[in-house]
């Protein structure tokens, strides 16, 4: 009678997705015998391996687009070559668990001393998926640099008072409370404006008939837009206007 072909255990292994699993080499006896093929089956190709192949299996991507893990059962039969005996059949199970997804909430852009809106993650699942966030700039207001869920509205400061649009980037991370698997990071920032003022042109007096020049605005922020009213139209500049005031008579 012809020994009987038995081939070495092969841990499961568990994965999210996304991952990449562990490349698996079948040996009999401890050792690689070239007469010996591996024959193997996998009853769920949708985690990224194939139905069927022959040999080792090397390591992949895991998918899983589904909300609960999926598990693949692989079924092993070792043939000798030499004699064409079957050995016995091994099975082992690669799980590939899924990962929570996360829509990036909107940008905000704030005037200094004012409130933010609440920041609501909504993640996918919502009933199993914690969110994990960091923030760059702790400093505007934020309740600290970094927590878990959603953010409550915050008074607004900023960084360096005077001329600085302060950017804060928020970094947030699903995560699910099932697995501990992660899903992918998103960012969105929370824009801090600072106190706006204007130069003032200095008055002028100009007799009927007269050219005015005209007034050119600037502010303490690169970027600011103006807006003006005339409270007198009879001079000859109308009573409201966007910019700089052009030359008139």
């Amino acid at each position: 009678m012809l020994p009987e072909v038995i081939v070495d255990p092969i841990l499961n292994q568990v994965i999210c997705a996304n991952d990449t699993t562990t490349s698996i080499n079948f040996t009999t006896g401890g050792s690689n015998n070239p007469n010996i093929v591996y024959n193997w089956l996998n009853d769920a190709p949708s985690i990224g391996l194939p139905s069927s192949g022959s040999g080792n299996i090397g390591s992949f991507t895991g998918i899983n687009n589904n909300t609960v893990d999926t598990i693949a059962t692989i079924t092993v039969v070792p043939v000798d070559t030499s004699n064409n005996c079957l050995g016995d059949t091994l099975f082992f199970t690669i799980t590939v668990r899924p990962t929570p997804s996360l829509l990036a909430p909107a940008d905000q852009t704030i005037c200094v001393g004012t409130a933010t809106n609440a920041i609501i993650f909504n993640p996918t699942p919502a009933a199993t998926t914690s969110c994990n966030w960091s923030t760059n700039l702790q400093g505007i207001g934020f309740p600290g640099a970094n927590g878990v869920g959603n953010i409550p509205p915050f008074i607004t400061n900023s960084i360096a008072p005077g001329t600085n649009i302060d950017t804060a980037i928020v970094t947030a991370v699903p995560v699910s409370n099932i697995n501990s698997c992660p899903g992918d990071t998103v960012t969105f920032n929370i824009i801090v404006i600072p106190s706006l003022s204007v130069s003032v042109p200095l008055n002028d007096t100009l007799c009927g008939g007269d050219n005015y020049p005209g007034a050119i605005f600037s502010g303490s922020v690169t970027g600011t837009s103006f807006t003006w009213s005339n409270d007198n139209t009879s001079i000859g500049l109308n009573a409201t206007g966007n910019g700089d005031i052009g030359a008139f008579t």
